[in-house]
């Protein structure tokens, strides 16, 4: 079934992360099995925070599927020290790629400190670590090449340390590292004015694809400027070789922010604050000082614009993700600011207007489908994160943020903080978008399981399930409740039968998720008897004795009389005590074989009576 996008996702589920006294920063995360790794940046220790180093730590955690904390561990040293992104290899090890001021620690190498590599292996022992550039370089992105290496990006001031080539102000400084962290190649971008990006791609055409902005043309940069800041797209081959660069943008501010490469070219997420140029559709007043728009541009890959949206209010909004869905169509999500245009939904009291998440669907030719903000009452950031949102599909979104450790909107979560202080705490808030319609779990088939038992001698069953897909886990059921304690273990149900019940029971399952549980299954029906004896005769031989029990086809009763009796009767009744048939029997032993393939399952009494003697057995029929 392929996804509905005719509605934002709700969040389904959240948590708070951070320290009574301290900020704590949301970096990244990565799905793994099971669950996630998020990487953190924390202020100090705390009781769920171990080997803290000092200062700022890179704060790994390892969680469940709803964010609950598995394992944990610092790395840093005592100044410091943080990860911007988690990048997974291909034998379940890991790249953290990010910042070190320490010299300490697990910062144990001497070189200069521009971008700090980590590769740890599955539980998150250090396999070795590296730094790269020099203390004049800014990390702020890296992804995986095909060779099971790294490229990196970043900015650099000044040529040293790794940095071979400054042009001015602040140039991009690219470089690529193999697997086990040798310095392959590195490049600089830039001219004499100021170049800046964040995100850099790896495409699945082998080509690196970056985009950010510049001030100035000349050099490597042959555009005709349009203003302040014009949005630069570059994309390079993997040796760093530039193949292709395209520039747009207005008479002031625009800023590329993420990019995508489709089918038939390139779609950037930028930030504009123009309306002349390449821009039209800015919501507010064009100026150096005016608030900004989130400006989606499709081109094609000569780089020509196919079409261009604004999309924003009057306050400020900011593009941070950016991906193409299965219908053709985009979602971007970033910041606002607004609670106009459009933009509605806002969580503030005005006209004290505070940052919202804010989610927007669009056709595949740039027209609005929906929109939808999430948030609290109070200011939400991604501060430190570059890469704030995990796309699990089109409709199923993690997101991280900063904001205060109050609950309000849609924040149900809470962190503890110290009274008293100047300021809250900062605490990192952690929740799941997802379209629930297309999420619920399946009802479980019927368990499998014992049809009949004797809890004379099985005094424990077990029932097991199939995997019903979408299920997080399984919710069983014992009807009555008095046969006996079920105790379950997701798959499993083990039943410790009542001695003291008799007649029939019914197991089922249900199964659940994030979005919600499904109906109970089918039941198993087990009926649970006290064993027949099979050789049980009173005194003077009177007595009845019944095989096979449990009965599928047939039974047949032996039958001994009293001494003084020719004649008896053996009657079968239901367990509420109906009778449904009955017998005549003669001579003082015999045989009766009852037809049992049109009697209903379930447990019988089969009663011998002779006179004032009278024998009582019970039977199963399957």
């Amino acid at each position: 079934m392929l996804p509905m996008f005719g509605q934002a996702p709700d969040i389904t589920w959240q948590q708070c992360i951070g320290t009574p006294t301290e900020n704590a920063y949301f970096n990244h995360m990565v799905k793994i099995e099971g669950g996630y790794l998020i990487a953190y940046r924390v202020s100090e220790g705390d009781t769920m925070i171990s080997n803290f180093h000092g200062k700022s730590d890179a704060w790994l955690v390892k969680t469940d599927s709803v964010g609950n904390i598995l394992w944990e561990r610092c790395y840093g040293g005592t100044e410091g020290d943080f990860f911007r992104k988690i990048i997974p290899t291909s034998n379940n090890q890991y790249f953290l790629f990010g910042i070190s001021e320490s010299y300490d620690g697990d910062v144990l190498n001497t070189g200069p400190h521009g971008y700090w590599v980590v590769k740890i292996d599955s539980l998150g022992n250090i396999l070795w670590e590296n730094s790269y550039g020099n203390d004049r370089c800014s990390a702020k992105d890296a992804d995986l090449t095909p060779d099971g290496g790294l490229v990196m990006l970043g900015r650099t001031s000044i040529a040293s340390g790794d940095v071979s080539t400054y042009y001015g102000l602040n140039d991009l400084w690219l470089c690529k590292i193999d697997s086990t962290g040798n310095l392959e190649w590195e490049k600089t971008l830039g001219n004499q004015g100021n170049e800046n990006a964040i995100i850099i791609k790896v495409t699945q055409q082998n080509t690196i694809l970056l985009t950010g902005g510049f001030t100035d043309t000349g050099g490597m940069i042959p555009f005709e400027e349009h203003g302040w800041y014009d949005v630069w797209v570059v994309e390079l081959d993997l040796n760093g070789n530039i193949l292709h660069q395209f520039s747009y943008g207005g008479s002031h501010d625009n800023l590329g922010r993420d990019i995508i490469r489709t089918e038939d070219g390139f779609v950037i997420a930028a930030l504009t604050n123009s309306n002349d140029g390449d821009v039209t559709g800015y919501h507010g007043v064009p100026g150096d000082d005016q608030p900004y728009d989130c400006w989606i541009i499709k081109t094609d890959f000569e780089g020509n614009i196919q079409w261009q949206k604004c999309l924003g209010g009057s306050e400020t909004e900011y593009p941070f993700y950016l991906t193409q869905t299965q219908d053709g169509g985009y979602i971007f999500i970033g910041l606002t600011h607004s609670n106009d245009g459009d933009v509605s939904g806002l969580h503030d009291y005005p006209p004290y207007y505070d940052d919202d998440i804010w989610m927007v669907k669009l056709s595949s030719e740039g027209e609005l489908e929906w929109q939808h903000c999430y948030g609290t009452y109070y200011r939400e950031s991604f501060d430190f994160s570059i890469h704030p949102i995990l796309k699990l599909s089109d409709d199923n979104f993690v997101i991280g943020v900063q904001t205060q450790p109050s609950v309000g909107g849609d924040k149900t979560c809470y962190r503890d903080y110290s009274p008293g202080l100047q300021y809250w705490p900062r605490m990192a808030w952690l929740f799941n978008l997802k379209n629930c319609s297309n999420y619920q779990p399946t009802t479980p088939q019927s368990p499998t399981g014992p049809d009949t038992l004797c809890h004379t001698t099985d005094t424990t069953s077990v029932y097991t399930l199939a995997p019903a897909a979408g299920a997080w886990g399984y919710t069983w059921q014992l009807h009555p409740e008095e046969a006996g304690t079920l105790a379950q273990d997701s798959l499993t149900a083990t039943i410790n039968w009542n001695t003291g019940y008799q007649g029939e029971v019914q197991i089922s399952a249900s199964s659940y998720n994030d979005c919600g549980q499904s109906a109970f299954s089918e039941v198993k029906t087990t009926f649970v008897y006290t064993c027949v004896g099979v050789e049980e005769y009173a005194a003077g031989g009177f007595g009845l004795r019944v095989y096979p029990n449990p009965a599928k086809e047939w039974v047949t009763f032996n039958y001994t009389l009293a001494h003084d009796a020719n004649r008896g009767i053996i009657s079968i009744s239901d367990m509420a005590g109906k009778e449904i048939q009955r017998f005549a029997v003669s001579g003082k032993q015999g045989q009766y074989v009852w037809d049992t393939r049109e009697i209903k399952s379930g447990v019988y009494i089969c009663t011998l009576s002779a006179g004032k003697l009278v024998a009582s057995k019970k039977l199963i029929v399957k």
